[in-house]
Order: C-alpha cells, then sequence, then structure tokens
C-alpha cells in the first residue's frame, strides 16, 4: 500500500475550529498571502504540496465570521491540491488516463477546464450557470464575489463527482463505492430543507434548470455563512478521505 496521496495532499483541516483558548471569533490568518506562484511545480512529473501549503491557522474560517483572504486561500489550497492530484492518478497507470483533462478544475486565475466532454465546464450545470459565454474563474486574494464562490464550490462538487464516477468504472480499482461514500451532499447547514433518506447532491441550479435550486443556501445570487463554512469542511474532510482510499486500492 502505498501513502503517495495521503503525504502529498492531504489538507489540515482547521474550518471552524478555534484555538484551545479562545472565547470568541478571533481571524487568526496570519501575515503571508498565498498565490497561485506559491505552488509554482517543481517539474512537470513532481505533483505534489509542500504541507506548509496546505494550513490555514485556526480561527481563519469560522461559522462566526471569515476574512476574504483566508476564503481565497483556502479555495486555492483545494483547487491546486486537486489538480496536481489528477496529475498524480494520471501518473499512476490506472484503466483510464484522463483523469487530468475531466476532471480538473484550472487555475483560480485561468478559466475552468474545458478539455473534456466530462468537465466541469462542459457540463450542462456549467452552462445553466453562464460558463459557456466566459470560462473565467475570477477569485482573487483581494476578494470573492458570490456568484464566483457559488460556481466555485459547484466545480469542487463536481470534479469530485465525476472523478469518483471514473474511479468506480476503473478496472485496475477493487472498490467500487468511490461515489456513494465521498461524493458532495447537501446538508443540513447547506439545504434550506434538510434532505432525509436518501442523499441528495449538492447542486446550486434548479434540478429543472430554471434558475437557482430553491433548497440551496448556496446560490449564485447568495451565500449563506454557515453554508460555506461547512461546504468547506466537507469538501476537505471528503478530499482528504479520498487519498487515503486511493492509496489502500492503488
Amino acid at each position: 500500500m502505498a501513502s503517495t496521496f495521503v503525504d502529498n495532499y492531504t489538507l489540515v483541516d482547521t474550518i471552524n475550529a478555534q484555538l484551545p483558548s479562545a472565547t470568541q471569533y478571533n481571524s487568526n490568518q496570519g501575515d503571508a498571502v498565498l498565490t497561485t506562484d506559491s505552488y509554482a511545480p517543481t517539474s512537470d512529473s513532481v505533483h505534489t504540496i509542500p504541507t506548509a501549503l496546505r494550513l490555514l491557522a485556526t480561527g481563519a474560517l469560522t461559522d462566526d465570521g471569515y476574512s476574504q483572504k483566508s476564503l481565497y486561500e483556502i479555495l486555492l489550497m483545494i483547487n491546486v491540491n486537486w489538480d496536481n492530484a489528477m496529475k498524480q492518478l494520471d501518473d499512476s497507470s490506472l484503466g483510464t488516463s484522463n483523469y487530468e483533462i475531466s476532471h480538473a478544475v484550472g487555475a483560480l486565475d485561468g478559466d475552468y477546464s474545458t478539455d473534456s466532454a466530462t468537465s466541469f465546464a462542459a457540463s450542462t450545470t456549467a452552462l445553466d450557470l453562464g460558463l459557456g459565454q466566459e470560462r473565467a474563474v475570477n477569485i482573487f486574494p483581494s476578494g470573492v464575489g458570490t456568484r464566483e464562490l457559488a460556481i466555485m464550490c459547484q466545480a469542487i462538487a463536481s470534479s469530485l463527482a465525476s472523478c469518483n464516477a471514473m474511479l468506480d468504472a476503473d478496472s485496475t480499482i477493487t472498490d467500487t463505492d468511490y461515489a456513494s461514500t465521498l461524493d458532495i451532499d447537501f446538508t443540513s447547514k447547506t439545504a434550506w430543507i434538510p434532505p432525509t433518506g436518501t442523499a441528495v447532491p449538492f447542486n446550486i441550479t434548479h434540478p429543472d434548470a430554471v434558475g437557482p435550486n430553491p433548497i440551496s443556501k448556496i446560490r449564485d445570487t447568495g451565500v449563506g455563512q454557515e453554508a460555506i463554512i461547512d461546504f468547506l469542511n466537507s469538501a476537505v474532510t471528503n478530499l482528504n478521505a479520498l487519498w487515503v482510499k486511493l492509496d489502500a486500492d492503488i
């Protein structure tokens, strides 16, 4: 059993965590500013992320408040970690070798990936959100717009789901429960009507393609603070669980 993914892509989960001594919200975000340049690759064949760049200070993102700087940094960490892990999957001698093309999100200062018909930007959800006309991510350290934040959440959820589906179908991998155990679903904090009985996949668009999803608390027209913190926590938790599962399977 290898430890490639756990060692190189695990994000330290400090979302909604306070310092032990904290009695109220404190934005402990630190002085450093992570940018896309922070993640300059060592080489085309080395896709690892330094551990120091996979950590936010405790108290930076909580239900009680968060800074735009910290929000940008966690989105950057998730985005770069994910896209580099897709490159690593392509190097892992699996049954398919188009994980990056099909499931990478794309750089925050560039465009969502459109290299494959199965990528997020080419999906029905993305086209409903208008990404067919403008695919720029438009997320910056100086600010993250409401629409851009909602679409980024959808891109993370959709890319994880499409990757899980491909892993389930990959003939070289034993497990076939990636999607059923690791897809991001609505929770009581990200949906107005808590889903009961069955898992309801996270989706900010209306199931009938007639605007925003009425049950979602994360929409391109508005984002609930507790909802975004809960979503980010779910994303980090599920991604870290994916790395463990991949190391056990590959």
